[in-house]
């Protein structure tokens, strides 16, 4: 596809079918969103359930992320087969799976499933919202997903008041689960395949060009972009799976809350994230890409810091609603640069590989966190001091990273790229 062409199929006003696809989107969001959110809640239940200590969760969840390593295989169907036919095959499997994974008979099950969910993964959401949302909106359009979606937070902090149970958190999340399947089935049927990928597609055909290389990414022209970003993303994903994962251990464990303030606390603090997200899309379309992720991140530093070392539950309680605020900002940042590098035939692959690079935290941060409490018998909260600096990271490294606001794709790969 052309230059030319690329930004005559941009969509320049917001339309009703960009209304659907933020809706379906944030919906799905929701349901994935839950998922992840009421695991963090339900820790020690699934440690009860299959007899194992909580300590020993982070090392299950490391073993199960390895699967996220072979998930550049599903990440570039999009490219090959259409943004549209990959979303809804992998959707239902993944969706197949998890219901499996809950219902496993012991831990070793288990742990085998979850590797299996992780490998399909798929960015295609992504993928199709930076393909089909004017550039003015790219940024509020994703922020707006994940803010809608992540009401399913003080929800899922909600359900868990009653998932005390020994397997109550496996009925919880079945009643969630099959429902969802049903509810994207049928959105789904509105879907349309990007133009830009047709386009694409067809100009491709025309010349007898083969199908891009699972290892496109790693043409030279793309090497800065591709590192930095996902190293961005990596730092984010690391950071999430301290505080933001293992914060339940840490509040029931070291500072004497019980399970029911803990889920009625979490209703109230979601609600920072939920400001987060609606605010990060916004702030990266005006105030620009870079400029959120300082502001935010450093405003992270401070309130995890806080939140570890302070005995005073009002500003636990605070502090904790600041870093789930600042979080989801810098996090939707990080996801925004992943997929905005990359021309169309070879979008969905390069920022599959930015995602698997960067959820491969998954695989070293819970191992980390392993060593220090499991092995090193560290406490949670000096593990995530250990730890707090990641922020500073994140800060120094975005000073490299391009600024990509309101910018059509086909001029950020021209310009950052190609350097035209």
């Amino acid at each position: 596809m052309s230059e030319d062409k690329g930004v005559e199929i941009e969509a320049k006003e917001w339309t009703r079918y960009h209304t659907y696809l933020v809706s379906f989107f944030s919906i799905m969001n929701f349901f994935g969103l839950f998922n992840i959110v009421f695991g963090g809640f339900v820790l020690n239940e699934v440690a009860q359930s299959f007899g194992v200590s909580v300590t020993i969760i982070p090392i299950i969840s490391s073993i199960a992320g390895i699967g996220l390593f072979f998930s550049i295989i599903t990440r570039t169907l999009p490219d090959h087969f259409g943004r549209k036919r990959v979303l809804f095959i992998l959707s239902l499997l993944a969706y197949t799976n998890l219901i499996i994974h809950v219902l496993a008979p012991n831990i070793i099950i288990y742990t085998i499933i979850g590797f299996t969910g992780s490998i399909l993964g798929t960015n295609t959401a992504n993928v199709i919202i930076s393909e089909e949302i004017p550039a003015d909106y790219r940024g509020t359009a994703v922020g707006i997903m994940q803010g809608i979606g992540m009401t399913a937070a003080p929800f899922s902090a909600f359900i868990s008041i009653f998932a005390g149970g020994l397997d109550t958190w496996r009925y919880i999340y079945l009643i969630m689960n099959i429902p969802a399947i049903i509810i994207f089935t049928i959105l789904w049927l509105w879907l349309r395949e990007p133009e830009r990928y047709i386009q694409d597609k067809k100009l491709r055909d025309e010349r007898g060009e083969e199908n891009p290389s699972i290892f496109a990414v790693f043409q030279r022209k793309y090497l800065k972009t591709f590192f930095m970003s996902s190293l961005l993303l990596f730092l984010t994903q690391f950071i999430y799976l301290t505080i933001k994962r293992y914060f339940k251990p840490f509040l029931v464990d070291e500072r004497g809350f019980d399970n029911g303030t803990v889920g009625l606390w979490m209703i109230f603090i979601y609600i920072g994230s939920i400001l987060g997200y609606y605010l990060s899309g916004y702030l990266a379309d005006r105030l620009g890409r870079r400029r959120s992720i300082y502001i935010t991140a450093t405003s992270y530093f401070i309130f995890s810091i806080t939140f570890v070392i302070s005995r005073t539950r009002w500003v636990i309680f605070l502090s904790f609603f600041g870093l789930n605020l600042s979080f989801s900002i810098f996090m939707i940042v990080a996801t925004i640069y992943s997929f905005e590098f990359y021309s169309t035939k070879e979008r969905s692959t390069g920022s599959g590989w930015v995602q698997v690079l960067g959820n491969s935290a998954w695989v070293f941060a819970n191992l980390v966190i392993s060593i220090f409490v499991y092995s090193l018998k560290f406490s949670w909260g000096e593990t995530f001091l250990i730890l707090c600096f990641l922020p500073i990271l994140m800060i120094i490294l975005t000073y490299f990273m391009p600024e990509t606001k309101a910018l059509e794709l086909e001029i950020i790969v021209e310009k950052f790229v190609e350097k035209k």
